[in-house]
């Protein structure tokens, strides 16, 4: 009969059926990594309507109050144009003529997950690119890109339908009030017409507004911003 000697190893701590144990294991937990299929950055970043929106109004209450200046929370649909371009009549967020490498390789990075450009440096000309997702972005006044310590400010919106999540005008915002005597609570349009932003002050204040997204059923009710809190809530 042959005994197998499985005394300690006086280095390793181990014997020998331990050692081949912990072999096995280790053979085991990678074969299970190599067929694991890790998620991507941007897929990292969805979120909800409402969540998307908080994480936006955080960045835009921030860079408002430190540049005392009004900002706005932008809704931008699926399959809709974003412009890198120059002052000639076309609506853009992003200006040709940026100087700041830093603000360039934001802008490149954001490109390359809302729209899946492959730009790699910065164009040698005026383009645009149509956006794989929805997205709510901070702009200024003048409707052009912010910047938070030279990072694009935006939130990408989880959509579930893969494709436009607003019907024809692409306007996700109503202004209105919530009536919070109601049990439930219920949104109220102030019957103007939807709109692409709202405003948020350098007060903190927002816009009293709703969302709604008429193409995605799970999205297809209003999530009223709370003016004070920055909250947003399903109505």
């Amino acid at each position: 009969m042959i005994k197998l000697n499985c005394k300690r190893h006086p280095r390793s701590g181990l014997t020998l059926i331990e050692l081949l144990i912990v072999i096995l294991l280790i053979s085991i937990a990678s074969a299970i990594m190599t067929k694991l299929v890790f998620p991507k950055k941007e897929d990292l970043q969805k979120k909800s309507p409402e969540k998307s929106l908080e994480t936006v109004i955080k960045l835009a209450r921030k860079v408002s109050n430190r540049e005392a200046k009004a900002m706005r929370i932008q809704f931008i649909d699926q399959a809709m144009p974003i412009h890198i371009d120059t002052n000639n009549g076309i609506p853009h967020f992003f200006d040709f003529k940026e100087s700041d490498l830093d603000r360039k390789n934001s802008i490149l990075k954001f490109l390359e997950e809302t729209t899946g450009s492959t730009l790699k440096v910065w164009p040698s000309s005026e383009c645009s690119f149509l956006t794989k997702m929805p997205i709510f972005l901070v702009t200024d006044k003048e409707d052009k890109a912010v910047f938070d310590e030279k990072e694009v400010c935006y939130a990408i919106i989880q959509n579930p339908t893969n494709g436009q999540i607003t019907i024809n005008t692409h306007k996700g915002f109503e202004d209105g009030y919530v009536d919070s005597s109601q049990s439930p609570s219920k949104w109220h349009k102030a019957g103007t017409p939807s709109r692409e932003y709202f405003t948020v002050y350098p007060s903190g204040l927002c816009d009293y507004v709703s969302f709604k997204a008429e193409n995605v059923p799970d999205y297809n009710k209003n999530y009223a911003v709370n003016p004070l809190s920055g909250i947003v809530e399903k109505m």
